[in-house]
């Protein structure tokens, strides 16, 4: 039956226990030698932390080996959700910061990360030779890229919620305009 599998898809969750070793779940060409898709939905911590923010590492590690070493022929793709929601954290500024609000941005860091040279070289080195520490940098710098256009996304989110939620000012005007015509 392995001969006749042509797409996979799988879920994988990211955490501390288990982000070192889902990639060994991973199927090679021997298993399945007539597959020509993958397809990762990747359940994750939200990026509350340092810590936490490693995860990404992790993830796309493994895929950018997959893709340019063990199955290049491939077609890989991934989506992202976070293992729960709810609020990040919260600004003054800003509102509150919710997982669906770094979502996207998150799985763009991640296909940023992906797509570095630098990122790739060390994700290509011998398995004793990986640097970790040198992917977060990566991965750091990558972020820091996203960080402009996702605090101009949050303000216009949260303009457009005062928006939505302020009385409408023109209305009242208008009522009270009327209200003084008839006296």
């Amino acid at each position: 039956m392995s001969h006749h599998v042509r797409r996979l898809e799988w879920r994988v969750h990211i955490e501390d226990e288990n982000r070192v070793d889902w990639p060994s779940s991973i199927p090679f060409r021997y298993l399945l030698p007539n597959l020509e898709r993958i397809i990762i939905h990747a359940h994750m911590r939200p990026p509350s932390s340092y810590e936490v923010l490693l995860d990404a590492v992790y993830l796309a590690l493994p895929m950018v080996r997959l893709e340019r070493r063990e199955m290049p022929d491939i077609n890989l793709s991934f989506d992202m959700a976070y293992t729960f929601s709810g609020i990040m954290f919260e600004s003054p500024f800003l509102g509150n910061i919710t997982t669906e609000d770094a979502l996207d941005e998150h799985e763009l860091v991640i296909r940023d990360v992906m797509a570095d040279e630098e990122f790739i070289e060390l994700a290509m080195a011998d398995e004793l030779e990986i640097d970790i520490q040198a992917m977060t940098t990566v991965l750091l710098r990558c972020a820091r890229a996203h960080e402009q256009a996702w605090f101009e996304k949050l303000q216009r989110n949260r303009l457009a919620r005062q928006r939505e939620t302020a009385p409408d000012q023109s209305g009242s005007e208008d009522g009270q305009d009327q209200q003084a015509e008839q006296s």
